[in-house]
C-alpha cells in the first residue's frame, strides 16, 4: 500500500525531480543589454566604444597608406642642361701618330646629368 504522506510515493514523478537547474552559457555582456536605460547610438557607443574607436582609428590608418601609395610624383620639366664644354687639342700632329683629345664636361645645373653622351 502506498505511503499517505509522501505524495511522491505514488508511480507519477513530479516534473524536475532530483535534477537541479543550471544555466546553459555565461551571459556575453557584464550588463544586460535589455535592462539598459540609454538607447540609439549613444546606448550603441557606450556599449562598443572600444570597437567604435578602433575602427575610427584602422581606417585613418588606411586612408593615409592610401594617399601615400596612389598619390602622383611632380611632373619634371625637362629644360636643356647647362654645361660647360673644352676640348684641349695639340696644335700640331705628325703624320701616322695619334693625336690625343681631352674633353672635359662640367655640369653647371643643379639636376644630375643622366644619359650623357658625345656625338
Amino acid at each position: 500500500m502506498a505511503d499517505e504522506t509522501n505524495p511522491t510515493s505514488n508511480n507519477q514523478n513530479p516534473p524536475n525531480q532530483g535534477f537541479v537547474t543550471k544555466q546553459v552559457e555565461t551571459p556575453v555582456y557584464a550588463v544586460d543589454p535589455t535592462t539598459t536605460s540609454a538607447g540609439g547610438f549613444k546606448g550603441f557607443y557606450k556599449a562598443n566604444k572600444i570597437y567604435f574607436w578602433a575602427i575610427f582609428i584602422g581606417v585613418i590608418i588606411i586612408s593615409a597608406l592610401a594617399y601615400f601609395a596612389f598619390k602622383q610624383a611632380p611632373q619634371v620639366v625637362l629644360t636643356e642642361a647647362n654645361i660647360q664644354i673644352d676640348v684641349q687639342v695639340p696644335a700640331q700632329v705628325p703624320s701616322g701618330s695619334e693625336a690625343v683629345y681631352t674633353i672635359t664636361l662640367k655640369n653647371q645645373d643643379s639636376q644630375k646629368l643622366v644619359g650623357a653622351e658625345l656625338e
